[in-house]
C-alpha cells in the first residue's frame, strides 16, 4: 500500500495534476536539461568513435602499418618477402620504395611522396583497389602516375595531361633528376594522403631512387597495436634490413590526439550532465518546500518515513528517467544525421569545414556504439538517483508537529 502511494504522490510531483503547475514546470525544465546534455555527449562519442573508425579502417590501411627496409636497397627482396610472411601476426607483405621528389606543372611546384608499388602485392596489404580500382593497368608502365585528388587539384593536372617530377640529388652534389610522367588517373580517399601521395611502378621508383630493389617491405598486421613489436623483431633477425618502423611513429600522434580530445570532451559535456543533475536536485528540493504540509499530514495519517523518502526517490527516477530517455533518442538522431548535415551546410555555404590539408579527414564521421550509448544511459540515471538522496532523506526527516504548527 504504502509503495503505490510513494509511487502515485512521486508520479503526481513530477509531471502531476493542474494545481502542480510550479513542480510540473520545474520537473520539465530538468528533464530537458539533462536531455540535452545526454545527447550531446552520445553525439560527441559518435564522432569521436568515427574519427577512430576512419583512422584504423582508412588511413591506416593506405599508409603502411609497419616497413622493415634497407637504405641501399633489397636486392633479394623475394626471398626477404617470403620470410617475413612467415612471422606470427603478419597477414601480408609487400615491397615497395619511397621517393621524396616534387612535382612541376604550369609554373606551380607542390612538395610529394612518391610511393612505388607492385599492385599484385599492393592489393594484399591495402585497400588501394577501392579508390584506385584499375591500378594495375595504369601502373602498367613505368612512366605513369596515380595522383592524390589534392595534388592534382593545386596543379589544375587530369588524367593523360603530362607532369614533371624532380627529385633532389641524395648526396647534395649531383644536379637533381628530372623526369617526366603521364597521369594515368586520380584517386581521392577524403583524407590527408589525397595531398601528398602519388604512386608509381616500383621499377620507376627503384629508377628515381638509384637502387636495383626495393627500397624495404610493407607489413600488414593482424593487430595494429603489436606493429613497433613485429618491425622490430624482423628488423633484427634479419641482417637485410637497415631499419624499421611503424605506423605510431607517423600518425601515433593522430591517434593519440584523437583519445586525449575524446577524453576532454566526454569530460566537459559530462560537467553539463552534471548541471542538469543539479537541476533535478534543485527541482527536488524545492517540491520538498512545497509540500511540507501534504507530507506533514501525510505523517500523521500513518505514512511511514521510507514511504515518504521513497516518494522523492520515485519523483527524481521519473524526471531522470524521461530526460535520459529523451536524451538518448535526441542523440541517436543527431550522431544519424550530423555528417549529412555538415556536408549540406558546405555545400550551401561554400566552406570547407574540415579541410584534408589541416585534419586527417574531409567529412565529419559518426560512428554509434551501443555499448557508448548504454553507459551513458546508465551513468547518468545512476547520478540522478544518487541525487534524489538527499533531497528524499530530507522529506523524511521533516517532523509533523513542527510543519503543522508553522502552517
Amino acid at each position: 500500500m504504502a509503495r503505490g502511494i510513494s509511487l502515485q504522490l512521486g508520479w503526481r510531483y513530477s509531471f502531476g495534476v493542474a494545481n502542480e503547475l510550479l513542480l510540473s514546470f520545474l520537473a520539465r525544465v530538468s528533464s530537458a536539461g539533462l536531455a540535452l546534455g545526454v545527447g550531446l555527449l552520445i553525439l560527441v562519442l559518435s564522432v569521436m568513435n568515427g574519427f577512430q573508425r576512419e583512422l584504423e579502417t582508412r588511413i591506416l590501411n593506405l599508409v603502411p602499418q609497419a616497413v622493415v627496409g634497407s637504405y641501399f636497397g633489397l636486392n633479394d627482396w623475394q626471398d626477404d618477402l617470403e620470410q617475413v610472411a612467415q612471422y606470427p601476426g603478419v597477414a601480408a607483405v609487400a615491397p615497395f620504395t619511397k621517393v621524396q621528389a616534387m612535382l612541376s606543372s604550369r609554373n606551380v611546384v607542390v612538395p610529394v611522396l612518391g610511393f612505388g608499388i607492385d599492385p599484385v602485392y599492393e592489393r594484399l596489404v591495402s585497400d588501394i583497389d577501392r579508390f584506385a580500382p584499375h591500378i594495375g593497368d595504369h601502373l602498367n608502365s613505368s612512366n605513369t602516375l596515380l595522383l592524390g585528388a589534392g595534388i592534382a587539384a593545386k596543379l589544375s593536372l587530369n588524367a593523360g595531361d603530362s607532369v614533371m617530377m624532380i627529385v633532389p640529388s641524395r648526396d647534395n652534389r649531383r644536379m637533381p633528376l628530372l623526369r617526366k610522367f603521364l597521369v594515368a588517373d586520380t584517386f581521392a580517399t577524403q583524407t590527408e594522403v589525397d595531398n601528398n601521395l602519388v604512386l608509381m611502378s616500383l621499377e620507376a621508383a627503384n629508377q628515381l631512387r638509384g637502387t636495383a630493389g626495393p627500397e624495404g617491405l610493407r607489413l600488414k598486421l593482424d593487430d595494429l597495436f603489436s606493429a613497433r613489436s613485429i618491425a622490430w623483431e624482423v628488423q633484427q633477425t634479419n641482417p637485410s634490413f637497415d631499419y624499421a618502423s611503424d605506423w605510431s611513429n607517423t600518425h601515433g600522434n593522430l591517434y593519440r590526439a584523437v583519445h586525449m580530445s575524446r577524453n576532454i570532451v566526454t569530460l566537459l559535456l559530462l560537467v553539463i550532465v552534471l548541471v542538469a543533475v543539479f537541476n533535478v536536485v534543485s527541482a527536488l528540493v524545492m517540491g520538498v518546500r512545497d509540500k511540507e504540509g501534504e507530507i506533514a499530514i501525510l505523517r500523521t495519517m500513518g505514512l511511514s518515513r521510507g514511504a515518504v523518502m521513497r516518494t522523492f526517490i520515485v519523483q527524481g527516477a521519473i524526471i531522470g528517467a524521461v530526460g535520459v530517455s529523451l536524451g538518448v533518442v535526441l542523440g541517436v538522431i543527431l550522431s544519424l544525421l550530423a555528417p549529412y548535415v555538415v556536408s549540406g551546410l558546405e555545400v550551401i555555404m561554400g566552406v570547407k569545414f574540415l579541410d584534408p590539408a589541416i585534419y586527417p579527414i574531409a567529412y565529419l564521421p559518426s560512428d554509434i556504439r551501443f555499448s557508448n550509448v548504454v553507459a551513458v544511459a546508465v551513468i547518468s540515471m545512476l547520478i540522478c538517483f544518487l541525487a534524489t538522496l538527499v533531497p528524499a532523506w530530507r522529506a523524511a526527516k521533516l517532523q509533523p508537529a513542527q510543519v503543522l504548527r508553522g502552517e
